[in-house]
């Protein structure tokens, strides 16, 4: 067991490689400066969430959207309403199987997620403003691909592909 060397007294004892606590302590962070920025959204993150998804193209269906970000789906239909009735996202049945809904952003939509998206940006900035550009950029790449494998697991396929291929809809 590595000896405790930081005078930070806050900071437990072998947090520096601790996982757990690393990601718990930026994402208090993240989510802390997130609530002011996206205060207008009706399920604040969740809802950014579900907006970002809509508009990738990919894991559109309110089944795999509820699945990737945790949520059961009568969750997300709620939140889904709020973002409706702001008119933010639209639901439409799905050309392939009428059972599902895809959840498609609209032009207001579009234009407010893209400026979430650029307050995000600078509260992602601010939480590890205290590492170097270069280290900021690798923590970037590598929890992303951290995620990507994590998501993915042995099977290679994310959430939405296998709700997909499983032909399971909302």
């Amino acid at each position: 067991m590595a000896e405790h060397t930081s005078t930070d007294p806050v900071t437990p004892p072998d947090a520096l490689q601790d996982l757990g606590w690393a990601l718990g302590t930026l994402l208090r962070a993240y989510l802390k400066q997130l609530q002011g920025v996206i205060a207008e959204l009706p399920g604040g993150p969740r809802a950014y969430q579900a907006m970002t998804m809509a508009a990738s193209g990919r894991c559109q269906n309110q089944a795999s959207i509820a699945e990737r970000l945790g949520l059961d789906r009568t969750s997300l239909t709620y939140l889904l309403d709020g973002l409706e009735a702001q008119k933010l996202v639209v639901r439409t049945p799905d050309p392939v199987d009428r059972r599902a809904r895809q959840v498609g952003l609209t032009d207001k939509g579009t234009d407010v997620l893209a400026k979430l998206t650029e307050r995000v940006r600078h509260i992602e900035q601010s939480v590890l403003s205290g590492l170097p550009d270069t280290e900021a950029a690798q923590l970037r790449v590598l929890l992303g691909k951290a995620a990507r494998l994590a998501e993915t697991g042995d099977e290679g396929k994310t959430l939405c592909q296998e709700f997909g291929s499983l032909g399971l809809t909302e």
